[in-house]
This record gives structure tokens, sequence and C-alpha cells, in this order.
């Protein structure tokens, strides 16, 4: 059983791997994207209109001070016009970036989605 920041990091690279998705359904308008919202300070998020200078993590680049600013990367990639079509990318701050090594393994992508939807989900293998 994964520790409970391992299984974090585990559901974070899965998000990440099923933009392959997105190379599944490129005949289509539907759009897959990844993104890392940022972490907000756990007293701001029941709070989310006051911003106050949240402490610095160590592990991560920039820190959101509060809920508002820790949805703008959701709010932009779901509503920018600029992104419309753009997918399967990951986003951070409001930006495309490369993710890890990790997200863009195509064999695990291709098995967790097979994984995924198939046993899973009982959709209809595909050849």
């Amino acid at each position: 059983m994964p520790t409970r920041g391992r299984a974090y990091d585990l559901s974070k690279l899965a998000t990440v791997l099923f933009t392959y998705v997105a190379r599944r359904l490129s005949h289509t308008s539907v759009t897959a994207n990844a993104l890392h919202p940022g972490v907000v300070s756990p007293s701001e998020s029941t709070t989310p209109l006051a911003c106050t200078a949240a402490p610095r993590h160590p592990d991560h680049a920039a820190i959101h001070e509060c809920a508002a600013q820790g949805a703008a990367t959701s709010t932009h990639a779901a509503s920018s016009q600029a992104l419309e079509r753009m997918t399967g990318q990951y986003f951070t701050n409001r930006k495309a970036k490369r993710s890890s090594k990790a997200g863009y393994d195509l064999v695990t992508a291709a098995s967790l989605w097979r994984v995924s939807s198939s046993d899973l989900i009982g959709l209809a293998r595909e050849a």
C-alpha cells in the first residue's frame, strides 16, 4: 500500500497520463489537459476571498496565497478561448509546461487507459 504522499503523487501522474485520451479523440472536438493548480494554504481554503501571505513550501517554486489565486490555472484552462483546441498539455501557473518524464510514458498511459476503461468501468476494448 503506498504512503499517503506516494498515493497523491500517483494520482497526479494518472491525471497527466489521462491526457492520452486526447490522442484517441484527436478526430473530435474533445480536449484533455492536465494541470497543477498550485498549493493553497489550508487556512485560506475556507475563506477564499481573504488573501494573506502563505508560507513557502520548499518543494514548490511558487505557492498560491489564497483559493482565488489557486483557482487561476483551472479557470484559465477551462475558459480561455486561446486553449479551446489545445489538447494533451500540462499547465502550471496558467502556462503549458513539460510534466515529469513519467508523464510522457505512452506504454504506461495506454495501460492505464486500458485498465480504467475496460477493466474498471466496462467500456468496450479497442482492437
